[in-house]
């Protein structure tokens, strides 16, 4: 071998050469590139693991999925389209060009990022032009934020204004797709307090999409070896409320019951402070990590949780657990005799398990409830998201009034990028209106024609600004 430097790239074989090429970083590789000609060509014909590996720790954020290996050549899959492909295919040799394909894409957002940098005017067009790259922008946004120059002040407002409004949409999409593109078997899969999370990260893209998840999964791992196969589901509940509510101290928010943390479960997980129904959220997500299934009911006043205990005797098989007044225990008789002397009831229709849907519905009226006791910008937010899970969640209650409420928001700054994200809403319930049945009911007329104007109104004064 020899030992002149300017050697190297050619002594060295290619399998070691590649095998070091898996570990380097983007940097690395790029002055490899440009160090050997026999290294460029290994780089672009035959690095494809160091290009994979590359691809996968740059962009966790993919529009349309990361490539898979079909017939040999990597397809870019359309994970929303019937079968799993989509009509406009993109389809690649190697992983060098699909990083070829997302770094381009990334050029593509810095230019526009620094085009709004300089620009007069709010720069709309240029920030929705962005917009519609969808996932695939993110990445490079987040990068942005993270390491913004002494000078990109408005650049870098541009990118988090983009990355906040991309961040929305993606939320927006899990709530329709569980509201109506969910088949309910598949709905109940899905881990509930994961839904309610989505409220936080609706209004703060920073926050770490794991975050409850992690601290759940750390609640169920302290109680688990205390939850015996040999326990009767009355006593593994037990179990789990002593060791929530006594030895963490979970408990109701008595003295700020309306504070809007109460209705967040990550500030729930964070202060030990709740409402009933957030706080049947966590029993349950904990309960379920421990293998006892825990349902939540929709009792008039507050919500309750219960459990199935087949131990128990016939009329008492079901014990509902008040997890707000302190863990208190009760019975099917007890909740009919509350509901006969306070609401004339006596069916029991409002004992009944509430569905997916309903619980997240209850949250979305509780935080309107709460943000419309402050005025801050989280509230508004808050608000906003609210009134976005509902309409997303059930069409059906996509009547004028309550579009209104949502589209006043798009007029100030803050939300007008997803003005879009509204006419989308106007185009799929008219779509709706035309598969029920419900005709031309006032309620649900259409107001894509005072959006479209409004929308057209500000990409004109971008462009004449």
């Amino acid at each position: 071998m020899s030992s002149n430097p300017d050697d190297l790239p050619a002594s060295l074989p290619d399998d070691i050469v590649l095998c070091i090429f898996r570990f380097c970083s983007l940097d690395t590789l790029r002055s490899c590139y440009l160090a050997s000609k026999h290294w460029s060509f290994l780089l672009t014909h035959h690095a494809n693991a160091a290009w994979k590996r590359i691809c996968v720790e740059r962009w966790k954020y993919w529009k349309r999925g990361m490539p898979k290996l079909i017939d040999g050549r990597l397809v870019v899959v359309d994970e929303d389209a019937e079968g799993g492909l989509g009509d406009d295919l993109r389809t690649f040799d190697s992983f060098w060009d699909v990083f070829l394909w997302r770094d381009a894409t990334d050029r593509q957002v810095l230019k526009i990022l620094t085009d709004i940098g300089t620009a007069q005017g709010p720069a709309m067009r240029l920030k929705v032009e962005i917009s519609t790259l969808g996932k695939d922008a993110i990445d490079v946004l987040d990068r942005t934020l993270k390491s913004p120059g002494p000078t990109d002040v408005r650049r870098s407002f541009a990118a988090r204004d983009i990355r906040s409004h991309l961040q929305r949409k993606m939320i927006i999409d899990q709530w329709r797709a569980f509201g109506g593109g969910m088949p309910p078997q598949e709905r109940g899969k899905v881990p509930i307090e994961e839904m309610t999370y989505l409220f936080s990260l609706f209004g703060d893209s920073a926050l770490d999409p794991d975050f409850v998840k992690v601290l759940l999964d750390n609640l169920a791992d302290g109680v688990r070896s205390f939850v015996l196969p040999e326990l009767s589901n009355l006593e593994k509940a037990t179990v789990i409320c002593n060791y929530l509510f006594l030895s963490n101290r979970f408990s109701g928010n008595v003295e700020n019951y309306y504070h809007i943390d109460n209705s967040l479960i990550d500030r729930v997980l964070a202060t030990g402070k709740g409402i009933p129904i957030s706080l049947c959220v966590v029993f349950k997500a904990v309960a379920a990590r421990c293998g006892l299934n825990v349902d939540i009911i929709a009792f008039p006043g507050h919500m309750l949780s219960r459990i199935t205990d087949l131990t128990q005797p016939p009329p008492n098989h079901h014990i509902y657990i008040d997890v707000f007044h302190g863990v208190k225990m009760l019975t099917a008789s007890d909740l009919r005799e509350s509901l006969a002397a306070n609401m004339n009831v006596t069916d029991d229709t409002l004992i009944q398990p509430a569905s997916p849907i309903d619980i997240l519905m209850r949250m979305c009226r509780n935080i309107l409830g709460a943000a419309q006791r402050v005025d801050t910008h989280e509230s508004d937010t808050l608000s906003y998201g609210a009134l976005w899970a509902m309409l997303s969640l059930d069409i059906s209650q996509a009547h004028r009034r309550l579009r209104a409420m949502l589209y006043r928001y798009l007029l100030s700054e803050k939300f007008s990028i997803d003005m879009g994200l509204a006419l989308e809403l106007e185009d799929a319930i008219e779509r709706w209106k035309s598969e029920s049945g419900v005709g031309n009911l006032p309620m649900f007329s259409s107001l894509r024609v005072a959006l479209a104007e409004f929308m057209n109104e500000r990409v004109a004064l971008d462009v004449e600004a």
